[in-house]
């Protein structure tokens, strides 16, 4: 669109004038708050010739902390601070404090503490300032998923990734249990309709959400997913309601697998037998190691190490990324083997079993160095170590 390359406003109101007429006509700001604004649907009403001013805040802040001022709109970003207070942030928490910030909760101390930190009030919003001062807000703190290994994930991050992915998601919430990561999807059906996608669930697994697992990092690995008929769960504000995904119904699609006819050759079964009894669970065919077995790092290197053992072949680490269904695995194996001997990979002995390794040993002029830092840091930076005796023992 001619209006969307050339960016300019007065041109917009030019080529879109009988829109503006239908709004009045004399419109020259469409004020935002809330909840974020669509960047698309910001788009579209910046093609039209329509400037938004977004702001971002609390009741608890009377209310604005940040604003977009007139002529300086970014999609996006929810502008800059009000005169009146200092924001920042804190480990990426936005922080506030100011004269137009509430003292606190009428006879509520205890949640007045709960916000209100040495004088910041804390939002609970994530985000981010630019070099300009622009804010941007990435999400909620109390909607962070922290992993068993403590590794934070902050899933409107793999949920925008996820929609921005392919045309197909409509709508995508992202969720832990069992210490896994879940995706509820609603997808466009629409879309999937007037591209006559047929195997929609097939198409879900292998061109998106395994594309997805490709590229991420281990620990933001989706291991199940599940395709809801229904919009997420939202607040009136359009906020997805988190805690009420866990409890939608699953249709788990696995009862239908057990339809589809099992290869019948040796490779298979001891793989399929030894993921039996790894996943205490049913193994089919076309399961995918990581979407329905749902099996973690160390999980994949014990099958590896399995696998090496019994079929006598080195595996590289890619094994499982490019044959990642129990099927495919096991017609590698059945054309690379160089023996057939089940055994099991006894990681105890493994373990305690002694290894001669000698390390190198240091210079003297080492600790000479290492000590002569030391205090030259402590002194000129003045740095100090407070709080070790919190750190628990054990790596």
């Amino acid at each position: 669109m001619i209006a969307g390359f050339i960016k300019s406003r007065k041109f917009s109101k030019i080529i879109f004038k009988q829109v503006h007429e239908r709004f009045g006509g004399h419109i020259d700001y469409l004020v935002t708050g809330g909840a974020k604004i669509d960047d698309k649907v910001a788009m579209d009403f910046k093609t039209l010739g329509f400037e938004m001013l977004e702001g971002f805040g609390m009741t608890e802040t009377a209310p604005m902390i940040t604003f977009t001022r007139p002529g300086t709109w970014r999609i996006g970003s929810a502008g800059q601070k009000v005169k009146c207070l200092d924001v920042k942030t804190v480990d990426g928490e936005v922080v506030a404090r100011g004269r137009s910030v509430m003292k606190g909760y009428y006879n509520r101390p205890g949640e007045t503490a709960e916000v209100i930190k040495d004088g910041w009030l804390h939002t609970g919003d994530l985000g981010y300032f630019d070099e300009d001062g622009f804010l941007y807000i990435t999400g909620r703190s109390k909607d962070i998923i922290v992993l068993s290994s403590g590794k934070n994930i902050n899933p409107e991050e793999m949920e925008n990734k996820l929609v921005n992915m392919s045309p197909y998601i409509s709508e995508a919430g992202i969720f832990m249990q069992n210490d896994a990561l879940y995706a509820a999807i609603y997808p466009d059906f629409k879309k999937i309709n007037e591209d006559n996608i047929l195997n929609v669930e097939e198409m879900f697994r292998w061109e998106i959400i395994d594309k997805y697992n490709r590229s991420a990092a281990s620990y933001k690995k989706i291991t199940k997913f599940f395709l809801l008929k229904e919009e997420l769960p939202k607040t009136r504000l359009g906020k997805i309601k988190r805690f009420k995904l866990t409890s939608l119904e699953i249709n788990d699609s696995r009862s239908s697998k057990q339809k589809i006819s099992e290869p019948d050759f040796e490779e298979y079964k001891i793989i399929r037998d030894y993921l039996k009894a790894h996943t205490k669970g049913e193994i089919y065919p076309d399961d995918h190691i990581e979407i329905d077995l749902g099996l973690d790092s160390l999980d994949k290197v014990g099958l590896i190490a399995f696998l090496e053992s019994t079929f006598g072949i080195s595996l590289k680490e890619d094994i499982l990324i490019h044959h990642s269904t129990i099927e495919k695995l096991s017609n590698y194996m059945k054309e690379k083997k160089n023996k057939i001997t089940v055994e099991a990979v006894k990681w105890a002995e493994i373990f305690k079993s002694k290894i001669e390794l000698k390390l190198p040993k240091s210079w003297f002029t080492q600790n000479l160095v290492k000590n002569t830092s030391k205090l030259f840091f402590k002194i000129y930076f003045r740095l100090k170590g407070e709080g070790i005796e919190n750190i628990p023992e054990g790596p």
